[in-house]
């Protein structure tokens, strides 16, 4: 009853033509799942297309509506660069704020610059003001000054009556802003 092989080469081959099989599956089951993740990152990407589209299509579809947002703020970013100035000047300040503080009778106390705060496309510049004289002036001094250009923000006014009523001190932060072309 001999096949022609000993009993121990037919075990050697058994365990190789096993371990043969064990490695087919365990490569297929590595290509399947490397197949199965291309596919998960396809979808994700197809999804980000979809989306894309979906937003270019509305983009589209108010095309003439979007050119006339795009032409407004054009035009209202030109304004605003030709209203602003290109470079601080603090004689000139002082010399306006003098200006107005006689207009309204107010009696322009200090002006005190800050240091100046450069931004993404303009700068900033805080200035501290001190001012005496009656409520109603320093009023009507800010609400003139407010009105000026450059652009300012006028912030952190106070106002403290002194004795006898007829006479007021006021400290008012404003914030001057110019156009950083340098950056």
């Amino acid at each position: 009853m001999s096949t022609g092989t000993p009993d121990g080469k037919r075990g050697a081959w058994r365990s190789a033509r096993l371990g043969a099989a064990a490695l087919g599956v365990l490569v297929a089951t590595v290509w399947i799942w490397n197949a199965f993740e291309q596919g998960r990152a396809l979808d994700s990407s197809l999804e980000a297309l979809r989306y894309e589209l979906e937003f270019k299509q509305d983009l589209a579809a108010n095309l003439d509506a979007n050119k006339a947002r795009l032409a407004d703020l054009r035009r209202r970013l030109a304004e605003a660069v030709r209203e602003l100035p290109s470079r601080f000047d603090a004689v000139a300040l002082r010399r306006d704020l003098d200006a107005l503080a006689a207009k309204h009778g107010v009696e322009l106390a200090d002006a005190v610059p800050g240091k100046e705060v450069v931004k993404a496309f303009h700068a900033e510049l805080p200035v501290d003001v001190a001012l005496r004289g009656a409520p109603g002036s320093i009023y009507a001094f800010v609400e003139d000054l407010a009105s000026h250009a450059p652009a300012k923000n006028l912030r952190a006014l106070k106002l403290e009556a002194n004795a006898g009523g007829s006479a007021s001190d006021a400290a008012l932060r404003m914030t001057y802003y110019r156009y950083a072309e340098e950056l």
